[in-house]
């Protein structure tokens, strides 16, 4: 039967309950009738006249009139020795209750602040920043410059180290801090504005993820966390690679679209260069599962071995800008997924344990700047103790050179 949930209200009506089927009559949400008649149930949406047939836990649309509706609840379809259901006067009555709050809903003021679901999964992942922040990573100091962008389908909600709750509307498109607009839809970002001096922050609410369709074996939510944490570390590490970029592009003509995926987007459709990656990141996933140091180092000099075959061979010509562009995005993807994954483990995050929480966060290794990142930071973590004070300083090593003391 269809799961009704604790905070709707329910009008329950009288209940018959015949041998081994029962009728029984929920008026569920405003508008909305929840039939559930000889083991089976329909939700009757009362603005689409459409009713949604509900039986063996499959739901399959089915166009339905009034006159259908009256006629479906006639008594002598009940089981015998039922008592007297009912009629279609009653039911009508009920349909036109159900409709007048419809109009009145519709009629209703629009909201003016944040829904308090969002405003405390809001709260939770800044305190969720503030732990990974503090404990994970070691970061003492505070970050002032992060601008917070937070948007429902209806609102937009800004702020630094607090977000405001009043509702800013917006017609499907969100004002960003460094003058874009973008699409009210599915996304999580971090980006420097007001000449790479301050940083924003932009993430849909939850809502718009579930319109999207979006699903994780950690839970929606958790995974939304999780990606929060990943853009924020980001905010901590543009001041250092950002200019490293923007080196790169003035020596290379690598076009304007640089971005972590630039790697996987030139040569997914070589099937020796995935082969490489493939084998390369499995490699580094060993070295950091190894049952003992000297295993490690022996796994990760033989993962070096082939990252460094793979970009002697396949970055030249005009490719040859991917050599420390592939290095940046690996450092950058690979921090942030690590910091991510030990928010999903520690004991005051989610405390999943290590084989759950990389399952959760590596979504199949789709995205190989993320996953090779991760699995080079998880060796270099067990490998190099002090990296992250480095990587956060003012001169920070990359990935593959922190990689290259991890072998030695």
């Amino acid at each position: 039967m269809t799961r009704r949930p604790a905070s709707h209200q329910l009008l329950r009506s009288r209940r018959w309950q015949p041998a081994a089927c029962w009728l029984d009559l929920l008026a569920w949400k405003v508008g909305t009738i929840l039939i559930v008649e000889d083991c089976s149930a329909t939700r009757y949406s009362l603005n689409t006249l459409t009713a949604l047939s509900v039986a063996d836990a499959e739901m399959t649309p089915m166009p339905i009139s009034f006159a259908n509706l009256a006629r479906r609840f006639d008594r002598r379809r009940l089981a015998p020795g039922a008592r007297r259901g009912l009629n279609p006067p009653l039911l009508l009555l009920l349909l036109m209750i159900g409709t007048g709050s419809t109009l009145a809903q519709a009629q209703s003021p629009a909201r003016t602040r944040i829904r308090p679901e969002d405003a405390a999964w809001i709260d939770g992942v800044l305190q969720a920043w503030a732990l990974s922040q503090q404990e994970i990573l070691n970061i003492a100091s505070k970050d002032d410059r992060v601008e917070f962008v937070f948007f429902d389908s209806e609102c937009v909600y800004r702020g630094t180290s607090s977000v405001a709750p009043h509702c800013e509307r917006h017609a499907d498109t969100v004002r960003m801090p460094d003058g874009k607009n973008i699409p009210a839809q599915v996304t999580s970002f971090a980006a420097p504005f007001d000449d790479n001096k301050r940083v924003f922050m932009a993430m849909a609410l939850p809502e718009i993820w579930r319109q999207g369709g979006v699903q994780s074996e950690l839970g929606l939510e958790t995974l939304m966390s999780a990606v929060f944490i990943h853009e924020m570390a980001h905010t901590r590490q543009f001041r250092m690679f950002l200019p490293m970029i923007e080196r790169v592009a003035s020596r290379f003509d690598v076009g304007d679209k640089i971005n972590d995926d630039i790697v996987q987007e030139r040569f997914s459709d070589d099937a020796r260069f995935v082969a490489s990656i493939d084998r390369e990141r499995d490699l580094l996933f060993a070295s950091a599962s190894s049952s003992n140091t000297a295993e490690a180092r022996n796994r990760a000099r033989q993962a070096l071995a082939m990252i460094n075959d793979r970009r002697a061979r396949f970055y030249i010509g005009e490719h040859e800008a991917l050599r420390e562009l592939e290095d940046i995005f690996i450092t950058l993807e690979g921090v942030a997924q690590w910091t991510s994954l030990q928010w999903l483990m520690h004991p005051r995050g989610v405390r999943l344990d290590r084989q759950a929480a990389l399952a959760g966060l590596r979504r199949d290794g789709r995205k190989w700047s993320q996953d090779e990142g991760l699995a080079m930071f998880l060796v270099i973590d067990r490998l190099v103790p002090d990296w992250k004070e480095r990587v956060f300083g003012d001169h920070p090593p990359t990935a593959l050179q922190l990689l290259a003391e991890a072998t030695r």
